[in-house]
């Protein structure tokens, strides 16, 4: 199959706006559509659900990564859950007990295979919450 651009330019910023109208419209995955698949990454980190959905918020904020979509984030500290989205990837934090935290990540194959949200995955992994020389345990 051959294709023929065009040279004229109201031919042409007819096919970038088509482009263009096609790639927003199918880069964002639907919420539950995310949630309705396996994660690929899942762990507890011993903190409070509200500590590190903060710290997430200030972590993603500082984020300097331009080559990644920006983190939406939500809260419902009363149900005991947040999240951070990306269009392809859903970060699930859930409520395990006062000082425990379910850390659950959710994505396509193709945000997968460009590691979107590993910074993020890593940085609660790292439990931003724990005091600095607190048991090893409590980490």
């Amino acid at each position: 199959m051959e294709i023929r651009l065009s040279k004229r330019p109201e031919t042409l910023k007819q096919l970038l706006f088509a482009v263009m109208v096609a790639s927003l419209s199918g880069c964002t995955v639907p919420i539950d559509e995310l949630r309705a698949r396996d994660p690929n990454e899942s762990f507890i980190v011993q903190a409070p659900l509200k500590c590190l959905y903060d710290k997430g918020v200030e972590h993603t904020a500082a984020s300097s990564d331009t080559t990644e979509p920006r983190f939406t984030s939500s809260l419902d500290q009363p149900a005991g859950a947040a999240w951070f989205r990306q269009p392809l990837t859903l970060v699930e934090l859930s409520r395990v007990s006062d000082n425990a935290t379910a850390i659950t990540r959710h994505q396509t194959g193709s945000a997968e295979a460009v590691s979107q949200a590993d910074d993020l995955m890593a940085f609660f992994q790292s439990n931003p919450c724990a005091t600095p020389g607190a048991n090893p345990s409590q980490r």
